[in-house]
C-alpha cells in the first residue's frame, strides 16, 4: 500500500485532502467548552493571550486587533498568533452544544453532557436563558427517552400549569420507552389533570394501572371519577390501594365510600389515620361524628360534625352529608329550631326528607323513593310517624334493620315500650340510650301507665324550653283534677312556644290542639280564626296539615288567607288543615271562603269545603261547595272515605253566603237546606271527647287550581 502511494503522488494528494476534510469537520464538531468569552481572544505564538476585538480577518490569515484599553488597532501576521477565539455568550454556547448532542444523538448518545449542558445553562441565572433551556431539554428528553437521569432532570425544571404541553410531551415519551417508569406516568397524570382533558386522563389512568397496578396517583383519580359516577364499591377499593403511603386525599376517599357503603369500622380507622398524620382534621372529625351518631352517641356526633364543619374545609359530598348528620342529631338532641335550619339550607336530598319528619310531615311512601338509602330513611321517618300515633303493631318497624343499627334498634324498644303500655322494664331499656329524645319516649311511657309523679320528674329534667315537656306537664296537672294548674301551663309554657314555632322541640301541634280545645275560649263563644300568621307553610298554634304524596298542592298562610293551592305538577289528591275542639260544646262551623273556579278546578273534579271528624280521624262527615256553588257530602268510616254524594233534593250555596254546618252531639253533623233549614248529613259518628275540625281540598286528578280562606268560626254553646 505505502509502495502504492509513493508510485501514485495524485492519489497522495487526494487522500491527504480527503483527511484534512475529516479532521476538519471533526473540528466542526467539537462542542465549545462551558465557559462565557466576553471579548475575542487572540493567542499569540508565545502563547500569550491578548483580549479585545478582531476588527477583520485577511484572506492571508492576518487579523487587524483592538486590544481592550487601546485606542488603536494592529495588525498582526499569521506566524505571530496561535489562534484566535471569538467572544461566546451563554445563549451562543448552549445552541451549539445542544444541536451537536442532539443531531449525533443516534450515533453517539451523550445523555450526561446533555443535561451537563443545561445545568450549566441554569446556573448562569439568566431569567432569558430559562424558556431557551426548557425547549432544549424537551427536545432532548424526547430524542434520548431511555435516559431517565435526563427525562428526572428536564421534568424537575418544567414548571407545572405553564409548562404543561411539554411535561405531558416527555412524560409520554418516557412512559413509551420505559412502561415501568412510575415518576413519567405521575407527572403525565397530574398534567392532564391540570388541564381538565378528562378523556386523555381517563386513557392515561388505564395505561398506568396496566404497567403499574398500585401507583396511588392513578388510582386516587381512579376513584375519583368512580365516585362522581356513582361506582362507590370501586371508587373504595381503589382509594385503599392508593391510602397505602398514607396520602391524606386517598385516605378522607376511602373514609368516605366507606361511610357511603355503611362500613363503619374501616370509615373510623381511616379517620384515626387522618388525625395521626395530622392532615384533613376537619373532614376527619366530621367522618368520625358520622360514625358516633350511627352507634347513637349523640352529644358526641353533634361535637365532631360540628368540629367538621367548623373547618371550613369540607367538599361534597362530605359537607353535605355532614351538615345532614349535625342536623339529625341535633334534632335528637332537643335542638329542634337548629336542626331545622340546617335541613332547610342543605340540598342534600336525606335532608329535604328529614324535614319532613321535623316539621310534623308525613314522610312519602317508600316505593316513591328510588335509592336505597333514602328508602332506608323513609322508612325510618315512617316508623317515627307512626311511633307518635301512638302505633305499636310489628308493621310500624317491619322496614327497619334493628340488627345492624343502632338507631333502629332504639325504635324497635320504644315500639315495644308502647306496646307494652309502658311497662317499667321498657322504659328502663329506652334509658340506656342517652339523649333527649330517649328522655320523651321514657316520659311518654311514664304517661301511658299513669306513673305521674316519675313523669313529672323526668319532665323537669328535660330543657325549660321542650315543647313536649310543657306539654307532658299541662297533661299531668290535667290528669290530677288540676285544670287550673294546666291551665296555667298551657298558657304560659306551651302557648308561647308554639306561637313562636319555637323550643327544643316545639310543642307537637296535634297535642296542641287538644289543649287549645280545652283552655282557648270559655264556653257560649266563637273561637275565631283570621289566619293573620306570617306567611308560609307553618300554621298557627293548635293547627296541622296533612298532604297526600305526590299530590303537587301545598297547604300555606298568604296574606292573611289560608290557602290550599295545587300548580298542576303533581297527579291530584287530598290536603287539608285542621284544629280540635272539644265534642261536648261544638255547636256550629262558619267558614268564609273564595272556593275553586274555572276551568282548573272543573277539569281536576275539585271539592272544597269543612269537615269534622272524631279525634281520631277515622270517622266523620265532610261538605264541599262545588265550582258551581252546589254542595256535595261524604262519610269518613274507619279511616276510609266513602264516594262523593249529591244532596236531594240539591242544595247550593247562595252568593255572598258562607258555608256552615251544625253540630249535635254525639257525631251529628248538619247543613242548611233551600228553605234554610238544618237537615242532617249522612250518619251520626261515634266521637271522641274532641273532635277533629277544618278546611279541605280534594281533586281527582291534576289541575291548577286554589281555595282561600278568609276566615273560620268555631261555635260553642252553653253547658
Amino acid at each position: 500500500m505505502i509502495l502504492f502511494l509513493r508510485r501514485s503522488p495524485l492519489l497522495l494528494i487526494l487522500l491527504v485532502a480527503s483527511l484534512g476534510g475529516l479532521f476538519a469537520q471533526q473540528a466542526d464538531e467539537e462542542l465549545w467548552p462551558l465557559q462565557v468569552h466576553d471579548l475575542d481572544t487572540l493567542i499569540l505564538t508565545s502563547g500569550e493571550p491578548r483580549l479585545g476585538t478582531i476588527e477583520t480577518v485577511r484572506p492571508d490569515g492576518s487579523v487587524i486587533f483592538t486590544e481592550a484599553g487601546s485606542s488603536g488597532s494592529i495588525g498582526y501576521l499569521r506566524s505571530q498568533y496561535q489562534t484566535f477565539r471569538y467572544r461566546r455568550t451563554a445563549r451562543q454556547i448552549i445552541d451549539q452544544r445542544m444541536e451537536i448532542l442532539i443531531r449525533t444523538a443516534p450515533q453517539q448518545p451523550r445523555p450526561f453532557e446533555v443535561i451537563a449542558t443545561l445545568r450549566w445553562g441554569v446556573e448562569q441565572a439568566d431569567p432569558d436563558l430559562q424558556p431557551v433551556i426548557k425547549q432544549w431539554a424537551t427536545r432532548a428528553a424526547v430524542t434520548l427517552a431511555d435516559s431517565q437521569p435526563l427525562l428526572e432532570f428536564t421534568l424537575r425544571h418544567l414548571e407545572p400549569g405553564l409548562d404543561d404541553e411539554a411535561i405531558i410531551t416527555v412524560a409520554r415519551a418516557g412512559v413509551a420507552v420505559s412502561p415501568n417508569w412510575e415518576s413519567g406516568y405521575n407527572h403525565l397524570l397530574r398534567a392532564l389533570q391540570r388541564q381538565g382533558q378528562d378523556a386523555e386522563l381517563r386513557a392515561a389512568i388505564r395505561l398506568t394501572l396496566t404497567h403499574r397496578l398500585n401507583n396511588h396517583l392513578a388510582n386516587r383519580l381512579f376513584a375519583d371519577d368512580a365516585l362522581a359516577r356513582g361506582d362507590i364499591v370501586n371508587a373504595r377499593e381503589a382509594y385503599r390501594k392508593a391510602s397505602a403511603n398514607n396520602d391524606a386525599e386517598a385516605l378522607l376517599g376511602f373514609a368516605l365510600t366507606s361511610l357511603l357503603l355503611r362500613e363503619w369500622n374501616p370509615a373510623e380507622r381511616s379517620a384515626q389515620q387522618l388525625i395521626t398524620v395530622g392532615e384533613q382534621m376537619g373532614p376527619a372529625a366530621a367522618v368520625l361524628g358520622t360514625v358516633r351518631l350511627h352507634n347513637g352517641d349523640t352529644a358526641e356526633a353533634v361535637r365532631l360534625l360540628q368540629q367538621g364543619l367548623d373547618s371550613d374545609i369540607l367538599d361534597e359530598p362530605l359537607l353535605s352529608i355532614t351538615r345532614h348528620n349535625l342536623a339529625v342529631a341535633q334534632h335528637h338532641s332537643g335542638e329542634a329550631e337548629q336542626a331545622r335550619q340546617l335541613l332547610a339550607a342543605n340540598q342534600h336530598p336525606a335532608s329535604r326528607l328529614s324535614l319532613t319528619m321535623i316539621e310534623g310531615r308525613q314522610p312519602p311512601p317508600l316505593d316513591s323513593l328510588r335509592h336505597p338509602q333514602l328508602r332506608l330513611l323513609a322508612a325510618e321517618q315512617q316508623a317515627i310517624w307512626r311511633l307518635s300515633q301512638g302505633l305499636h303493631d310489628a308493621a310500624v318497624t317491619a322496614n327497619l334493620q334493628p340488627g345492624e343499627r343502632a338507631r333502629h334498634r332504639f325504635l324497635e324498644q320504644v315500639r315495644l315500650m308502647i306496646a307494652d303500655r309502658g311497662d317499667a322494664a321498657r322504659v328502663r331499656a329506652l334509658a340506656l340510650t342517652d339523649s333527649a329524645e330517649s328522655r320523651r319516649w321514657q316520659l311518654y311511657g311514664h304517661l301511658l301507665a299513669q306513673r305521674w309523679e316519675e313523669a313529672w320528674q323526668l319532665s323537669t329534667a328535660l330543657a325549660e324550653n321542650d315543647g313536649y315537656a310543657a306539654i307532658a306537664q299541662a297533661y299531668i296537672r290535667a290528669s290530677g283534677g288540676e285544670a287550673e294548674g294546666a291551665a296555667a301551663i298551657y298558657r304560659s309554657r306551651v302557648l308561647p312556644l308554639a306561637e313562636a314555632g319555637s323550643g327544643s322541640p316545639p310543642p307537637p301541634p296535634a297535642y296542641v290542639a287538644i289543649l287549645a280545645a280545652e283552655f282557648d275560649v270559655a264556653l257560649g263563644e266563637y273561637r275565631r280564626y283570621d289566619f293573620a300568621w306570617p306567611d308560609g307553610e307553618r300554621l298557627g298554634t293548635g293547627w296541622d296539615s296533612e298532604i297526600s304524596p305526590g299530590a303537587g298542592i301545598l297547604v300555606r298562610v298568604a296574606n292573611q288567607h289560608l290557602e290550599i293551592v295545587a300548580d298542576g305538577s303533581g297527579r291530584g289528591g287530598e290536603a287539608r288543615a285542621w284544629c280540635r275542639t272539644r265534642d261536648a260544646s261544638l255547636e256550629r262551623l262558619i267558614l268564609e271562603a273564595t272556593y275553586p273556579q274555572g276551568e282548573g278546578a272543573q277539569s281536576a273534579r275539585v271539592h272544597a269545603g269543612l269537615e269534622i271528624l272524631d279525634g281520631e280521624r277515622r270517622q266523620g262527615i265532610g261538605v264541599a261547595v262545588m265550582p258551581d256553588r252546589r254542595l256535595r257530602w261524604r262519610q269518613l268510616r274507619d279511616g276510609r272515605w266513602q264516594p262523593w254524594r249529591d244532596f236531594s233534593p240539591a242544595i247550593r250555596l247562595p252568593e255572598g253566603q258562607h258555608l256552615t254546618l251544625g253540630y249535635r252531639s254525639p257525631g251529628r253533623v248538619q247543613v242548611r237546606n233551600m228553605d234554610n233549614e238544618l237537615v242532617s248529613v249522612g250518619e251520626p259518628f261515634a266521637p271522641t271527647q274532641h273532635l277533629s275540625v277544618g278546611i279541605f281540598a280534594e281533586a281527582a286528578q291534576a289541575g291548577s287550581w286554589s281555595l282561600r280562606a278568609n276566615r273560620l268560626d268555631i261555635g260553642q254553646r252553653q253547658q
